[in-house]
């Protein structure tokens, strides 16, 4: 039931079709669950940010000891690493408004972890939207939160630089999926789905881009669905060289990638 490629196969088995999705209806997918009186819904808001303020500490805390572990060869808690997540999807199911505010706050200077926890609520949030069980919701928000782990190799200097990068830094920049890919696979624990998720996510839909594989004859389902969550993020993220990109303009960006980078339905 962890094998990656089921994930695949979610569309046929829960009859879904991607051609269904009706575009700008994200919002309408989940409702929140505040009292109806106005007299209340402020005090209520003010609960529930703070709710879920503390969940996201939590869920950053047990994140980052996760790719600690992984990083330094030691198994993970496979197990605990699952009930995190399940925090983050009670959270997107009740208090998604409260959620997404706190996404927006930048609460530490570690920009790629936030940057990968960030991810993988989106994924999730993409997941549930297209209807797939909570179990296989949840498997790709952990998914999403490891598709960066090579970035660990990457010197801050050069992740962190503004402007255009030399020929030799980007190919040291492209090495991070293959490096975070091998960390997961020798971690026993960890479920197949991480590791393709962190290969196949630079690939492209049309498997342009890289790593470049002649073996692979599509890319997964999972990897799409992370790679929509890391272009927004990214764009959309504040950076010490940059502001992030308004909506507007984010989405056009993501609609020129669509069909080459981004999957355009999932777009």
């Amino acid at each position: 039931a962890r094998e990656g490629d089921t994930f695949d196969e979610l569309t046929r088995l829960h009859n879904k079709r991607f051609s269904s999705i009706e575009v700008g209806k994200m919002g309408s997918a989940v409702t929140g669950s505040g009292e109806n009186d106005e007299s209340g819904r402020k005090g209520n808001e003010v609960d529930s940010l703070l709710h879920c303020y503390q969940v996201y500490g939590h869920v950053m805390e047990t994140g980052r000891n996760a790719v600690d572990r992984i990083v330094s060869g030691e198994q993970v808690d496979y197990e605990s690493l699952y009930n995190f997540s399940c925090d983050v999807f009670n959270l997107i199911v009740h208090n998604q408004k409260s959620l997404f505010a706190l996404m927006g706050l930048k609460r530490h200077d570690d920009y790629t972890f936030i940057h990968c926890l960030n991810v993988g609520v989106l994924s999730m949030y993409q997941a549930r939207y297209l209807g797939f069980p909570q179990d296989q919701v949840i498997r790709l928000g952990m998914a999403g939160l490891f598709h960066d782990v090579g970035k660990i190799a990457i010197k801050n200097a050069l992740l962190n630089k503004g402007g255009k990068l030399s020929d030799a830094e980007f190919e040291n920049i492209k090495s991070h999926p293959v490096i975070g890919a091998e960390l997961l696979l020798r971690n026993q624990s960890i479920d197949k789905l991480f590791f393709i998720a962190c290969m196949q996510h630079h690939m492209g839909v049309d498997l342009s881009r890289y790593p470049r594989t002649k073996y692979l004859k599509r890319q997964s389902l999972a990897a799409r669905i992370v790679a929509v969550s890391d272009v927004y993020d990214a764009l959309r993220s504040r950076r010490s060289y940059k502001a992030g990109m308004s909506l507007e303009r984010v989405h056009d960006i993501m609609r020129k990638e669509s069909g080459t980078l981004l999957d355009a339905e999932l777009v």
